[in-house]
């Protein structure tokens, strides 16, 4: 066996186990069983006599046998409790499952996936009710699907009808005229003039629930420059006060003016809805130093003192 990294921590992870029962083992007898030489076991062991549980004093390492070694054999005293099944803390189970529907959604419905899928839900038990919370929502197969008949409705000049959810988890019907399709942060977006709004919106495809390509035909004809953004609508203006980590803000988000100390950044934002600079907000955490106008701090706050109360419940 080839001593790669990942390989040799299952071996040595193994080794745990086949020596957990005291009995002393010969060096050769325990090499064949690995599949390894006698020098490459010899290394493994000493490895294994440095390590052990967090505090690394001499009484929390692994610790073999000296004079067994004496003898050509190996025989573990110690395994400071890695012989045992690994036990996951709920929050720990409810990560793993959620990163694995993360990608099930992504790399579609693999056998290994799925059997990984049922055995950690076996052993969580109930709470991986708390990761049934979490949905993803679309699979790239449903994603491409709507691509392809989208093109279709702007290659044919047809109106499309979505059930759509915001970036504020608010549901909406909206009847679209498709204008192009393309990536934006990983994200394929339709742009199109959206009746309802009386204006250009951008939708993202993974947020289309349900959608149904209608036999009208579009008002707006595709244009090759389909704006970012329609400023008439952007209604909602706001300036924060911003720790300097977060200047990702100024790079991705279209600010309306810029001032950068060593201190804090202040940047004056502007959105046609006052929900996404409240989750904003939220989203930006400890990085978020000031707010204004009053209003949009009272409900930064509001929302964030909701949450907290939901972690005390």
């Amino acid at each position: 066996m080839r001593d790669l990294t990942p390989e040799r921590l299952t071996r040595l992870l193994s080794m745990i186990t086949y020596f957990s029962d005291g009995r002393a083992v010969p060096f050769s007898e325990a090499a064949d069983h690995f599949g390894i030489t006698e020098a490459q076991l010899l290394k493994d062991l000493n490895t294994l006599w440095v390590s052990g549980a967090p505090g690394y004093t001499h009484s929390d390492l692994i610790d073999f046998e000296a004079s067994a070694f004496e003898d050509g054999m190996v025989q573990l005293r110690e395994a400071q409790n890695m012989d045992r099944p690994l036990r996951l803390a709920p929050v720990e189970a409810v990560a793993l499952l959620v990163a694995l529907d993360s990608l099930i959604a992504r790399l579609g419905p693999q056998p290994l996936l799925l059997s990984t899928q049922t055995k950690l839900r076996e052993a969580a038990g109930k709470a991986s009710r708390a990761a049934d919370a979490v949905r993803i929502k679309r699979t790239p197969q449903a994603t491409l699907s709507i691509r392809q008949d989208l093109h279709t409705a702007i290659s044919e000049q047809r109106q499309v009808w979505l059930r759509y959810v915001s970036g504020t988890d608010k549901e909406s019907e909206r009847h679209i005229d498709p204008l192009s399709l393309f990536l934006s942060d990983e994200h394929w977006v339709v742009g199109a003039w959206c009746h309802q709004a009386q204006a250009h919106r951008r939708f993202r495809l993974d947020r289309i629930l349900s959608y149904d390509v209608l036999d009208l035909a579009t008002v707006h004809k595709p244009q090759p420059d389909f704006p970012d953004f329609d400023p008439s609508g952007l209604t909602q203006r706001a300036t924060l006060w911003l720790m300097p980590q977060a200047k990702w803000v100024v790079e991705q988000m279209p600010v309306d003016t810029v001032i950068e100390n060593p201190q804090h950044i202040q940047v004056e934002i502007s959105a046609g809805d006052s929900d996404w600079l409240v989750q904003l907000c939220l989203r930006l955490g400890e990085s978020l130093l000031a707010i204004y106008p009053q209003e949009i701090s009272d409900r930064v706050r509001q929302r964030a003192q909701a949450a907290l109360n939901h972690y005390q419940e």
